[in-house]
């Protein structure tokens, strides 16, 4: 894994070339705590409607974009936290890129 500097964290990148977010290398020292996200909370943080995250999770024509798909734990639909951030990392690298 290499260590990538970065103006607000220090990011790993996995041996696969994908960036890990910031939670996921903060576990690997075991200084992060796993957390779930409700829908509500996923769409505050990437700052999409529920609708949206819907299609983003549900619908072919959108899975190109990768994202997070939810586990269900009884009755309710949640998603990793760190998952969530390893995304948003991958948008804004994508973005970089081009």
């Amino acid at each position: 894994m290499r260590l990538l500097q970065d103006e607000h964290f220090h990011k790993l990148i996995n041996p696969y070339g994908k960036p890990m977010g910031r939670c996921a290398a903060l576990q690997l020292s075991g200084d992060c705590t796993m957390r779930l996200l409700t829908k509500k909370e996923v769409c505050a943080k990437v700052g999409f409607s529920r609708a949206h995250v819907d299609r983003l999770t549900n619908d072919p024509a959108y899975a190109h974009y990768g994202f997070p798909k939810p586990t269900r734990i009884g009755v309710k639909v949640l998603w990793s936290e760190a998952e969530i951030d390893e995304w948003i990392v991958e948008q804004l690298a994508r973005r970089e890129a081009s």
